[in-house]
Order: structure tokens, then sequence, then C-alpha cells
């Protein structure tokens, strides 16, 4: 095998037409051509043909590396550690721009959409096919059927309809701010044993399939360290990727498997380790999440159509899938991260310390189930329920959460009993199309908002103490494109009457809710204001979270529905001793 020397230029003429002369018509032996400090990896791949071999030795090469044949690159060290391509703040570092491309022991550094140092980014937006939601790139691994460059439909990573017919909404377009250390646009590539460091985006692969990188080291990334976006069959494994606003990422992007890789630390209170948007048919096994705002983003209509199993961890912890399991106890013997749930029946979650996750107890067409005795803190969303009905959330501590803390969507008869629900960024208790529902007893403090009920029915929701909202202490709430929900009716104190004590004397009554702020009267001391607590119907502050994680404000679709808490509480609930219950008090 040749070697070619760069700074050899006579010598490099002079082999190239040996082989010439000497090889057969139809036959090119592979070259090796070495690079050393001071000369150009790009006029190496210029020179060099498909199949050659290009040898980069250490030291710094400030340029903007573009692979555009079929080659080998191998990063050597020789004594000052790997080879650093410096793409000088404007530009990739290296991008593989056609297939079969190998790469290692690199060091990628200092790639941006912007003049150097400035922190200054473009917006591009991708074309994505809204069909399929994914790239025309998207190819099955060799050999299986459809191989060829085709688009393949499939509906979007929107979970089943509970009943009747979905039309899935049209998918995100996909979106990029700035440059790689890696770009790859291309399919069969192979990149092993890099070093990524400080650029827009660590490792990148748009519209790229049946790539497998290995073993990488990506770090301070400004967006994402490993994304895909419209992306499949890849394998990404073994990687170790810290301080990055993203550790792996996910967008539109399917087929793919992730493995052994460690994904910690990333930066800022948004900042995750692995995130899967709108991607479906992904495999996940034995990948570590640790000390990331949120370790694992990946919302219940793509975790549905996703493989993700015990064998990942956030934070040392678990993740738990469960569909279609009856009778399943997850407690803190469990080591639970966070608890999934589909179409599951009878379910015990307790005890579990739940937290930095997108959520911390989901559960899907869910019947029957209890969650009690958890902390479900510092995620995207605390307890999500949806299309569940007969069970009950009791006492646990569900604090710190970017959105909600509780939410029902589109479930009934279901009980939310003895929580604390402090400090979350949306709504402490959102019910949402739910109807027959009982909230009692339960502390929703220092939120956006206490309680939101939009388009939900003869709940019953008594003896809560809502204090110190930062908005509003609740937001009653009907739509205003269904005439269904024009004469919405719910309870904001019991429907039977309670036998309670307060300052030291005994009484029976209708007992409502505390509201702080509420300066009502209290003629015959018996601890319930002798006026209504009015609603205020703020109705700016009223949002929904999508599946993709969006904040969408819906106060323009909906409008306040009146209503009066008529015995509210003249102090928290703490000041009251029940000594008899109401029929239906929990």
């Amino acid at each position: 095998m040749g070697v070619i020397m760069l700074n050899d230029r006579y010598h490099k003429y002079v082999y190239g037409l040996a082989i010439a002369i000497v090889l057969p018509v139809g036959f090119a032996q592979a070259a090796t051509i070495t690079v050393g400090l001071g000369e150009s990896i790009q006029e190496a791949i210029d020179a060099a043909e498909p199949g050659d071999t290009i040898k980069v030795q250490s030291g710094i090469y400030l340029e903007n590396v573009n692979v555009t044949k079929q080659l080998t690159l191998v990063g050597l060290d020789t004594g000052s550690g790997m080879p650093i391509v410096d793409a000088g703040g404007n530009g990739n570092a290296i991008t593989l721009s056609v297939d079969g491309i190998f790469l290692e022991g690199f060091e990628a550094t200092n790639a941006s959409a912007g003049l150097a140092g400035t922190g200054k980014y473009v917006f591009l937006e991708l074309p994505v096919d809204e069909e399929r939601n994914v790239g025309s790139k998207d190819v099955p691994p060799s050999g299986e059927e459809g191989s060829s460059h085709e688009v393949i439909p499939r509906p979007l990573a929107t979970l089943p309809p509970l009943d009747g017919e979905f039309v899935p909404s049209k998918p995100p377009k996909t979106q990029i701010h700035g440059k790689a250390g890696i770009m790859i646009g291309s399919n069969g590539n192979m990149v092993v044993g890099n070093s990524v460091r400080e650029n827009d985006y660590g490792i990148l692969l748009i519209s790229s399939s049946n790539n497998t990188i290995r073993g990488n080291k990506v770090t301070n990334s400004q967006n994402g360290g490993i994304d895909l976006k419209s992306s499949s069959y890849n394998f990404i494994e073994d990687n170790n990727v810290a301080h990055n606003l993203r550790g792996i990422g996910l967008q539109n992007s399917d087929h793919n498997t992730l493995t052994d890789n460690n994904a910690s630390n990333s930066i800022t209170m948004m900042g995750s380790g692995i995130e899967l948007s709108q991607s479906q048919n992904n495999i996940l096994r034995n990948n570590s999440m640790v000390g990331s705002a949120i370790n694992f983003i990946c919302s219940g209509a793509d975790l549905y159509y996703n493989d993700v199993d015990v064998s990942n961890l956030v934070d040392g912890r678990l993740i738990y899938v469960l569909r279609n399991v009856s009778g399943a106890i997850i407690d803190s013997s469990s080591n639970a991260g966070t608890v999934c749930c589909f179409d599951c029946e009878n379910v015990t979650i307790k005890d579990s310390l739940l937290d930095n996750n997108f959520c911390g107890i989901f559960l899907y067409n869910t019947n029957g189930s209890t969650v009690e005795n958890n902390s479900a803190s510092e995620n995207e969303e605390g307890i999500s329920i949806i299309g569940g009905c007969d069970n009950l959330i009791e006492s646990n501590y569900v604090n710190n959460n970017l959105f909600d803390g509780i939410k029902l969507e589109s479930s009934d008869d279901n009980a939310i009993i003895g929580n604390e629900i402090v400090n979350n960024g949306l709504d402490g208790i959102i019910l949402s199309d739910s109807d027959n529902n009982t909230v009692t007893r339960n502390n929703a403090s220092n939120n956006e908002n206490g309680i939101s009920l939009v388009g939900s029915n003869e709940n019953e929701i008594y003896l809560n103490d809502f204090r110190n909202n930062i908005k509003n202490n609740a937001i009653s709430a009907t739509s205003l494109s269904d005439p269904d929900n024009k004469n919405l009716t719910n309870f904001w104190n019991s429907t039977e009457p309670i036998t309670y004590r307060y300052n030291g004397s005994g009484f029976v009554g209708y007992m409502g809710n505390y509201w702080s702020g509420h300066e009502g009267v209290d003629a015959d001391g018996d601890g319930l204001g002798d006026e209504p607590y009015v609603m205020d119907g703020i109705m700016d502050n009223l949002y929904c979270i999508t599946d993709g994680g969006a904040v969408v404000d819906l106060s323009e679709a909906f409008a306040a529905v009146p209503s009066e808490d008529e015995q509210p509480l003249m102090e928290p609930l703490e000041r009251y001793t029940i000594t008899e219950a109401a029929e239906n008090l929990p």
C-alpha cells in the first residue's frame, strides 16, 4: 500500500503515475495519505480517491473539513493528543456529505453559525414530510423489505384515541439553530471514538440513516450533544455526553437504537439527558441519565410508540413503562425514577421518589389504580392521568414542576385527596374534560393557578386550601366551540353537611374551601363565610401543554364560567376539626 506525504508534491505525482501504469484497468488500490501539522486535511480529501485512508497527526487544524468521498479518516495521537479540527467559530468542524465514511480519533470544536465568539445563530427550518414526519432518507437496514429511498406512511407520534376517530395534528418542522462539531447528512457512516466539545451542536444527523455513532465524548454543546433530526435506523452506542443543553435528542426520527450511553449534567433549567420528540419505534437499552434538570423527556404519545425498558436509569433509578398490566405494585423497593402505565388496571404506585423527568407518574387509559405517598417534583408535570377512571391520588407531595402539578384529562370518577401541591409553574390541579371527580383536603399553594377546571362538569371541590397562587386561586372555563359545555356545573362545597369543630365550638354545615385573599364576613362565628367566594374568571392565564411540550395559550378559545364557593372557609383547613364527615367525605 502506498503512503503519500502532502508536503512532497513530486512524490505524490510519481506515486499516482505508477499506480496508473501498473494496476490493471478498472482496479484501484487504496492509498494511505498522512497529514502532518501545518498541512490541510481538506487538501488531503480533495486529493484522495474513494476508498483511501487519511491519517492525521496531532496538532490544531484551523479549517472546516467537508468529506465528499467515501474515505477512512483516522486521527493519530503522535504525542500531543488527538488532532483538533477547529472550525474557528464559523461553520461545521467536520461534515460527512457522502455515504460510507469512517471517522475516528478526532477532536472537533468551535463550530458555530455566527461569527466567532459572538454567540449569534442563524435559524433554519428543514422540510419534513408531513405524512410520515421524517426525512426522505429514512432507509431500513440493507436486506430489509423496502430498503430503497422511499417514504413509508405511518401515523404521527400521537396516543391512540380513547374513543372515536382521531385526526393527528400537523407535525412541527425540524428546527436547527447553529452548526455542529460533526455534521452528518449521509448514510452508512461510522463515527467512533471522537471528542466533540464546545460547539453549537456536538454530533448532528439530518435526514440520515444506518449510521453508527459509538464511543464518542461530547461536551459543552450549546444545543444538542448528539441530535437526530428526521433520521432513522441509526445506532447510538456507548457515548459519554455531558454538559450540553440536551444530551441525546431525537426529533421526527424512527427505528433508532440507543444503548449504553451516559447523558449527564445538561445545562440550564431546561436541560435534558435523553429526549424523544415526535419519534417512534426506537429502542432504548442500558442508558444512564444523571444530573440534568429533566433527565428523560418523552411525552406520553412518544413513549407509547417506543421501546423503553427498566435497563434505562434516571439518577440511578429505573424507568418503568407498564402496558396491559393488572395488579402491579411499584413501591420504594422498586427503585423507580418515573412510572408510566398504558391500558393498565389496579396498579399501585406508592412511596417512591419520582423527579427530574417529563412526568413523575403518567397513567393512560388506566383504571382502578392508586397513586399514594409519592414525591413527584421538578418534572415537567408531576402526576398526569389521561382517560382514566376510579383512580385514587392521595397524600402525594407534588412541587416545583415546570408545568402542572396534578392533571386529569378526559378522566372521570377519580379522587384527588390530601396532596401537597406547591410551587408548580402553571396549575396546581387541572381538570380538563373530566367529570364527577372529587378534589378534597389538598393544599394547592404558590402555583401560577391553584386549580383550573376546563370543560369539566359535576366535580366536587371542597375542604381544600388555595393559598397565595400567583395569578388565580381558581379558574373555571368552558370551550366556546362546544355547545355541550355551555352549562357546566361544579360543586365548590360539600354536597352533604359535615359536623366539625371550630374555635372550640361544634357546628354542622356545607363546607367549602379556603381562599387566601378572601375578605369575607363570619357573623355567626361558624368559620364559614357569610358571603360566597366568587371566581374572578380571569381568562388570560389559561394554558395547556402539548405532547411536544409546547405551552399553548387557550384564553381566546374558552370563556369563564361564573362560579362561587358559597361556604368558603374563613381560615386554612388546619384550624378546623372534622368530627363527623359527610356521607361522601373520603
